[in-house]
C-alpha cells in the first residue's frame, strides 16, 4: 500500500512539473509572438514614414476627378494626386485602391519648411465652405484612391501631407514671428498695451470679450479667438435661437463683426454630436444669416495639456491659448493673464477688464489659475516668453 501511495505521488509530482514546463513554454510563444507582432507593426510603419509616399504607392496615382468629368481620368506623378477628404460630400468618379491616410504632419505646401505636427493643428474651413458642409470632425483620416501593388493593411503613414490636396476643405495656422496672446484679466484696464499688442504678426484673444472702448488698453487686431464650452453655449443660445430682436443676440452679432474674416476657434472635443450640430448652426447663423466673413476652426485633436503641464485642474481657455501659440510662434507674448486680485502695488484688480467682478475664485477643482500664472513666469525668467503684468505706457 505505501509503495502504491509513493508511485501515486510520484505520478502527481511528474504530472505537475509537465504543466508548469506547458503552461512556462506557451506564455513564451505567447510572448514572442506579441514582441514580432509589434517588431512588424514598427517597422512597417516606419518603413512607410520615410518619405511622403511610400515606395510601393509610387507608382500609378490616379487624379480625383469630379463627377461632371467622368472619362477624364489622368495619371499623374505622386506629387500632383488629388485626394478626396470625404469630408464635404462631394461625389467623384475614382480608380484605384482606396487608401486610408494617417499624416504626422499637415504642411502649407510640398516644403517641408512650414509644417506642423497634426495633433496640434488648427483647422479653419475655407470662405467658400458653406455651413452644411461644415461637419467638425476630429482625428479623421483622408482617403486617397490609387494602384498600388501592395495595398497597406490599414492606414498609409505619411510623415508629410500637404493640405492641398489631403485637407482640402481647409487652411490652417503656420509659422509666425511674433505672437499676443491676450487674455480677459482686469490687469489690462488703464494698461496702454493696446499699442504694443496689436504690433504683433498674430493676435489671439478668447471667448468673444469686448474689444471696442477699450482699444487703447486692449488693442484692436485680432486673427484668432478661443472659445470655450460656455461661450460655445451662449454662441447658441443667442445667435443661432435668438432672433435679432434679443439684446444679447446684437451684442454678439456685433463682437463677431468686429473680428472681420478671422478665425473662431473651437479647441475642445467634438467627439459628441451634439456639440458638432450647435457648431454647425452656429457656423449657419453667423456665415449665412448674418453674412459675417468671420472663418470657422477647430482643433484637429482636442486640446488637452493637463498632463504634459502638470496641471492640477483643467487647463483654462487662456493657457491652452498660451500652449497652441508656442507650437507656431517664435515669441510669445502674453497680456492680461494675472489671477489676483491686487497688483504689485496694493490696488484692487478686477478680473475681468470690461466689468466690475465680485470675489473670483482662483483655485478651484476645475481650474487652477494661480498655478498656470506660476509656470507661465517661470517660463518669462527663463526667457522662454514674455509676460506683461502691468502699464505698457504711463
Amino acid at each position: 500500500m505505501d509503495l502504491l501511495y509513493l508511485n501515486m505521488t510520484k505520478y502527481e509530482d511528474n504530472f505537475t512539473m509537465a504543466i508548469r514546463r506547458w503552461n512556462r513554454t506557451l506564455a513564451f510563444c505567447l510572448f514572442l509572438f506579441l514582441i514580432l507582432s509589434y517588431t512588424g507593426h514598427v517597422l512597417n510603419k516606419y518603413f512607410l514614414a520615410t518619405s511622403d509616399l511610400p515606395q510601393h504607392a509610387r507608382y500609378i496615382i490616379h487624379k480625383v476627378i469630379p463627377n461632371n468629368a467622368v472619362g477624364s481620368e489622368v495619371e499623374s506623378s505622386a506629387d500632383e494626386s488629388l485626394v478626396s477628404s470625404g469630408e464635404d460630400g462631394s461625389s467623384f468618379t475614382k480608380s484605384g485602391e482606396q487608401v486610408w491616410v494617417e499624416c504626422k504632419h499637415i504642411c502649407k505646401g510640398n516644403t517641408t519648411d512650414q509644417c506642423m505636427n497634426l495633433d496640434t493643428a488648427i483647422l479653419a474651413y475655407e470662405q467658400d465652405v458653406i455651413s452644411t458642409q461644415m461637419h467638425f470632425r476630429q482625428l479623421f483620416h483622408p482617403q486617397i484612391y490609387l494602384d498600388v501593388d501592395k495595398k497597406p493593411d490599414q492606414y498609409l503613414y505619411l510623415n508629410n501631407c500637404p493640405i492641398d490636396p489631403y485637407f482640402k476643405q481647409f487652411s490652417s495656422v503656420f509659422n509666425h514671428k511674433s505672437c499676443a496672446v491676450v487674455g480677459n484679466s482686469g490687469i489690462l484696464l488703464n494698461s496702454n498695451c493696446g499699442r504694443d499688442i496689436d504690433a504683433h504678426d498674430f493676435v489671439i484673444r478668447a471667448n468673444l470679450k469686448p474689444i471696442q472702448n477699450y482699444t487703447r488698453d486692449v488693442g484692436t487686431k485680432c486673427n484668432l479667438t478661443a472659445f470655450n464650452y460656455e461661450t460655445q453655449k451662449d454662441l447658441y443660445k443667442y445667435v443661432s435661437l435668438a432672433g435679432p430682436g434679443n439684446k444679447d443676440h446684437q451684442t454678439f452679432v456685433e463682437r463677431l463683426r468686429y473680428l472681420n474674416d478671422s478665425l473662431l476657434w473651437f479647441p475642445k472635443s467634438t467627439k459628441k454630436k451634439y456639440v458638432r450640430e450647435e457648431l454647425k448652426k452656429i457656423a449657419h447663423s453667423i456665415r449665412e444669416k448674418n453674412k459675417l466673413p468671420v472663418r470657422m476652426a477647430y482643433s484637429f485633436k482636442p486640446v488637452s495639456l493637463e498632463r504634459k503641464w502638470g496641471l492640477d485642474g483643467y487647463a483654462t481657455n487662456g493657457f491652452n491659448m498660451f500652449a497652441i501659440a508656442k507650437t507656431f510662434c517664435q515669441e510669445v507674448t502674453l497680456y492680461g493673464f494675472y489671477p489676483y486680485q491686487k497688483d504689485s502695488s496694493g490696488k484692487h484688480i478686477s478680473h475681468h477688464y470690461f466689468a466690475e467682478d465680485t470675489d473670483f475664485q482662483y483655485q478651484t477643482a476645475e481650474h487652477d489659475f494661480i498655478q498656470e500664472f506660476q509656470k507661465l513666469n517661470d517660463l518669462h525668467e527663463k526667457g522662454e516668453i514674455k509676460l506683461v503684468a502691468g502699464r505698457c505706457y504711463n
